[in-house]
């Protein structure tokens, strides 16, 4: 892999969305699924497109989180619809090609299997207009595979971050992967009126000022979202609360290690030379203690965590 242009503190904070990257994203991947015979087909292609955003992520040519969870929520979507219900994954394909292409080709597109015109979205909006028009037509059953299955992306790649970075490209690539699949969750509505029921996400800092942890404040039953209450059952209601403290908790973590600097190479060498430094047995049990705390909050990748580790033993 060549040398990143990703700054991952720039990407972290650039909240505007690339329309203009997000146009062409979406033609490329229309284009690419439209070729496929069957829907069968899509999810190998879907990964070899999972595999070109995380090439556009290493460039840095996506600008910030906001433009890739987009991307990244129409990638989860696709996959959705492909595993769970056909008709609703060509209706999200039509979404992303109306994005992608230009008026005249998309009226082409609609004329072709007799669809009627429907508004042309921005990628700003795309969640919630395919999210509205899944939830009309009958595509519960994509939208309940997504609020199933994106905990368990989410788990995996932060174990992926924290446990299997063997070089310090594969770690930058993890946070920036974590910090989109994050951002991305926000489509899937699991409350409403969070700013006026008292619900939210509070972090909590240390003396360090690093992420001591987050706590989800959720309102009481009334104020599940009304998609979530009408597609999950009780037990499964309960399992996204506990999802939704997992993810809060991890976007601190990653947020703080980002935006402090722990992630840059001149950071990692001043903890090596600190680490080298430590000498008493007592003071190499706590700084191997300290290790696995860093680890937990993203701040330390797994391959320098297993050498320093090796060092204090």
């Amino acid at each position: 892999m060549t040398a990143p242009t990703l700054d991952l503190k720039e990407f972290m904070r650039n909240d505007e969305i690339d329309e203009q990257w997000a146009t062409a994203w979406a033609a490329l991947v229309f284009r690419r699924l439209r070729e496929l015979r069957t829907v069968q087909h899509w999810p190998g292609m879907i990964e070899k497109l999972r595999d070109d955003l995380d090439t556009c992520l290493w460039r840095g040519e996506l600008g910030g989180r906001v433009t890739a969870a987009h991307a990244w929520y129409a990638l989860d979507l696709l996959d959705a619809g492909a595993v769970s219900d056909e008709r609703s994954a060509f209706l999200i394909l039509g979404h992303i090609g109306q994005l992608g292409l230009p008026e005249e080709a998309w009226q082409q597109v609609l004329d072709e299997i007799g669809a009627p015109s429907l508004p042309k979205p921005t990628m700003a909006r795309f969640p919630w207009v395919v999210l509205g028009h899944l939830a009309r037509q009958g595509g519960g059953a994509v939208l309940r595979h997504l609020y199933l299955t994106t905990p368990s992306r989410i788990r995996s790649l932060a174990q992926d971050c924290r446990r299997r970075s063997n070089t310090y490209e594969d770690w930058l690539l993890g946070l920036a992967r974590l910090v989109t699949a994050l951002w991305a969750r926000r489509f899937l509505p699991l409350t409403t009126h969070a700013e006026e029921s008292g619900a939210g996400i509070t972090v909590f800092l240390d003396s360090d000022g690093r992420s001591a942890g987050a706590q989800t404040r959720l309102p009481g039953q009334q104020s599940w979202h009304p998609l979530a209450k009408a597609l999950l059952t009780a037990d499964q209601l309960d399992t996204a609360r506990r999802d939704e403290v997992f993810c809060a908790e991890q976007f601190a973590h990653v947020f703080t290690s980002i935006e402090t600097g722990r992630y840059l190479p001149e950071y990692l060498a001043s903890l090596v030379t600190a680490v080298n430094a430590v000498t008493g047995a007592t003071e190499r049990l706590e700084a191997r203690e300290a290790l696995r705390l860093m680890r937990s909050r993203y701040e330390i990748p797994a391959y320098l965590f297993t050498e320093l580790e090796g060092t204090l033993r």
